[in-house]
């Protein structure tokens, strides 16, 4: 949404990789409409079909050459492009990862857009929530990507405070709340206290909430 506001004076570019989902089977391919307005262009790029094959198989082992075949990709558009600064979506080991290495080969700055804890979402995806190992390598990936930002917008104070206690300097974070945030949209008039929400320091908050109720999406932030 922020870079389609900001079309409105840049130029912008979306580079549409394959989803995760997608790639694991749990999704149909999603096609991309193309041009949407006159300073956006949509870019799509694919996996050769041996690694789409191989990601329904065994997704650890396609991981890696997929990120080498999209790097290569991504690295020829940025040439034909010629950014001026590169955004990740989200700070992930996919898209995240890809948006820095291109931002470092281009020696441009790097803005994160923090959305929710990805590094969950991916161990999920895997399935990997027993796998300590592959967790912990997948939250060490979003904590040195968050550090990396020149810009961090975040859309919780959640995540805000997450950031400031990965190393993340309170002045490249700029909050940009979206979801269902208690601290951001409380109303003064509200008494504190333990409530209905069964979280220390809050009371009873009303909220109305219009969106993905998922469980991979992050419906547990809601229900529970």
């Amino acid at each position: 949404e922020i870079l389609r506001r900001a079309a409105r004076l840049h130029e912008v570019h979306f580079a549409v990789l394959p989803a995760l989902r997608e790639l694991v089977g749990l999704q149909e391919s999603v096609k991309s409409n193309g041009t949407e307005k006159t300073n956006i262009r949509v870019w799509t790029l694919r996996l050769p079909r041996t690694l789409n094959a191989l990601w329904r198989r065994a997704p650890h082992i396609a991981f890696l050459p997929s990120i080498v075949a999209l790097l290569v990709g991504t690295c020829a558009l940025a040439r034909r492009i010629r950014p001026d600064v590169v955004v990740a979506n989200y700070p992930s080991p996919y898209t995240g990862l890809l948006a820095y290495l291109v931002g470092r080969l281009r020696n441009k700055p790097l803005i994160v857009d923090f959305c929710g804890d990805i590094a969950a979402y991916f161990s999920e995806v895997f399935d990997d929530q027993r796998d300590l190992a592959t967790s912990l390598l997948f939250e060490k990936m979003q904590s040195f990507l968050i550090r990396q930002a020149a810009g961090l917008p975040v859309v919780s104070s959640t995540l805000r405070e997450y950031a400031v206690e990965k190393g993340v300097d309170q002045g490249r974070i700029v909050m940009v709340p979206n979801g269902v945030d208690i601290e951001a949209f409380t109303s003064r008039g509200t008494e504190f206290g333990e409530g209905e929400t069964g979280r220390s320091g809050w009371g009873r908050v009303r909220c109305f909430y219009g969106g993905s109720i998922e469980p991979w999406a992050g419906s547990d932030l809601i229900v529970n």
